[in-house]
């Protein structure tokens, strides 16, 4: 988490760069190719409905760093697909 709040924090000097950055922990395989499994296809995901210039994270990521005092971390609800 660090590190994506670090990344946005420099991509916001100018010239700006808005980057979405989705956040989840789970399952990884790697190839010689890629990297992918749940924590992958789970973090793409949650990119997608980034605002840019955003870190988005999973709820199971919010359950670990809701408390920290060094993050503020805001729950966004629940997202129910079609």
């Amino acid at each position: 988490m660090d590190g994506a709040v670090a990344i946005q924090v420099e991509c916001r000097k100018e010239p700006a760069l808005l980057l979405r950055i989705g956040i989840h922990t789970g399952d990884i395989t790697y190839d010689k190719r890629a990297a992918s499994g749940e924590g992958v296809i789970l973090a793409k995901l949650i990119e997608g409905f980034c605002k840019p210039g955003a870190v988005y994270v999973s709820e199971k990521v919010y359950d670990e760093i809701k408390r920290h005092p060094w993050l503020t971390a805001v729950g966004l609800g629940t997202y129910h697909p079609l």
